[in-house]
């Protein structure tokens, strides 16, 4: 029986060691990545809102909730990720600079998922995908900050991607799986409902008569609503009350009124033109057809919501938009030789503009739009 159990460890180890040598130029480029993001940790903390996580964390493992029936609940959002720092407060013991962890384990968890829930694609596609989203700038920048918004981009896109794979494929497990991610969204942060307004209208789209359907509307939300009756519905104009904070924000944060397609070329940069092209070409598509739909109507969305809606627009409130376009790139990757290129380059700027920004906020508490190009420049020095 040992020699059985030996021998199998053996073949086991054998598949594993030949996966690494085939794929010998993706785990390069992985622990190259990697490598920059450990040159990068940990970030100097300039975000109020960072503290005041940890300290309600802090709070929730002493089991006072006073945070979330007050009238600051909008400024903490749901219970969720803070519940998951108090959880991992054993190893960070609340200290900012070790709870950085704890986002960086959410971008490996959204990586993962991302790869899981693209089996419809390419094994080169979904290797692309991986490299490109771990390389991305604006999750690299707050996979080192101790805020919600890598943990609700990950439920949010995971809920969101596993929806249309269910309606595309008829899975019974993604429809479990949107079920569970968006329920984990809608308690991390009320942006989740903007899953609703999504797939309303895509289902609208594909003129979709099923209740089973439907239903994942209302079903994600179960936990949210006995949540919001447990805190007396405080939280639920929550959306009423960011339209309230406009002149604040715009005083502090000069860009908080740009368009979101500013801050996608700013983090694609020429990748943009591959996922311009992709749309473009949509009705030249048979197996992905219905994803492009799903992508460009979830970005036309977001775009109209945080343009027009609610009164200001961060880049950080959009990393639930960047698997999706992610892998729009990677698949544009295959289909001619100049737009590997594009991919390739693509992948150089976020690796520039992601180490840059990053390790700025490694060695500067000063934020970084305080500054000039020059000035920029000037500071980020590697010591």
């Amino acid at each position: 029986m040992k020699n059985g159990i030996k021998m199998k460890n053996n073949k086991i180890y054998k598949n594993l060691i030949g996966i690494l040598k085939k794929n010998k130029f993706f785990w390069s480029l992985i622990i190259f990545i990697f490598i920059l993001h450990l040159l990068t940790y940990p970030s100097i903390h300039n975000i109020g809102d960072e503290q005041l996580y940890l300290d309600v964390a802090s709070r929730i493992c002493k089991l006072d909730f006073s945070d979330f029936t007050g009238r600051e609940t909008a400024r903490v959002h749901g219970p969720f990720y803070h519940s998951i720092l108090c959880l991992t407060s054993p190893f960070h013991h609340f200290e900012i600079e070790k709870a950085e962890i704890v986002n960086f384990i959410f971008v490996i968890i959204g990586i993962v998922g991302w790869y899981f829930s693209t089996s419809f694609l390419s094994d080169e596609t979904r290797k692309r995908l991986i490299i490109l989203l771990f390389a991305n700038s604006l999750i690299w920048i707050y996979s080192f900050r101790v805020l919600i918004d890598v943990s609700i981009g990950v439920f949010l896109s995971l809920g969101l991607i596993n929806s249309y794979l269910f309606l595309e494929y008829r899975k019974k497990r993604n429809y479990y799986l949107t079920i569970i991610f968006i329920s984990l969204a809608s308690l991390t942060s009320e942006i989740a409902i903007s899953f609703i307004p999504i797939l309303f209208v895509f289902l609208l789209l594909k003129k979709d008569k099923n209740f089973i359907d439907w239903s994942m509307l209302i079903l994600p939300f179960i936990p949210y609503g006995v949540y919001q009756l447990s805190i007396g519905f405080k939280d639920v104009w929550v959306f009423g009350r960011g339209l309230g904070i406009e002149g604040r924000l715009v005083s502090f944060v000069p860009y908080s009124h740009l368009p979101i397609i500013v801050f996608t070329i700013g983090i694609f940069g020429p990748g943009i033109i591959s996922c311009i092209l992709m749309w473009k070409n949509i009705n030249q598509e048979k197996k992905l057809k219905n994803f492009l739909i799903f992508s460009l109507l979830l970005y036309l969305l977001w775009e109209f919501f945080f343009d027009f809606v609610i009164s200001y627009n961060l880049p950080r409130l959009h990393i639930t938009l960047m698997p999706f376009l992610t892998l729009l790139l990677a698949e544009a990757s295959t289909k001619s030789k100049s737009l590997r290129y594009v991919y390739y380059i693509t992948l150089v700027y976020m690796l520039m503009t992601g180490f840059l920004a990053a390790y700025y906020f490694h060695v500067n508490e000063l934020p970084i739009w305080k500054n000039q190009i020059i000035d920029i420049t000037k500071m980020i020095k590697i010591n």
